[in-house]
């Protein structure tokens, strides 16, 4: 499977795990009106959905080349990205800090997400890589 292939369905399932979380969050909110969500829900939800794609592109691009390589961007990429999250969290809750709660947990859940999903994919993109290699 080449990377743009993998890529385009990597995007597919991204956004319809995307739209399966507002679906959700939707749902929350209407059957359990009691339950305030941040303001910033959306501008969370596009953060991790547009940084989760671009590190995916750079992990499929990566993987091209040596698995020494692919181990190294892998893990930069992952250490990169755990900062840039801390940052972006923690700036949104100093500046919100009446939300303070629910965005860390709307993050911690967003993340645990959006990561688990990553990982499955590269991992799925590497055994097919691998079984059509073995042909």
């Amino acid at each position: 499977m080449n990377i743009l292939s993998s890529y385009k369905k990597f995007i597919v399932n991204l956004s319809a795990i995307t739209i399966s979380l507002i679906v959700i969050l939707f749902s929350i909110k209407f059957l359990i009106p009691s339950i305030n969500f941040p303001d910033l829900t959306w501008l969370i939800l596009a953060f991790f959905y547009i940084f989760t794609a671009l590190v995916h592109l750079g992990l499929l691009k990566a993987g091209e080349k040596r698995a020494v390589v692919f181990i190294r961007v892998f893990m930069l990429a992952t250490f990169l990205k755990l900062m840039i999250y801390l940052g972006f969290v923690l700036v949104l809750i100093y500046f919100f800090r009446e939300d303070a709660a629910g965005i860390a947990i709307l993050f911690m859940v967003l993340y645990l997400v959006f990561t688990s999903y990553e990982i499955i994919a590269i991992l799925s993109h590497f055994r097919l890589k691998d079984k059509q290699n073995r042909v």
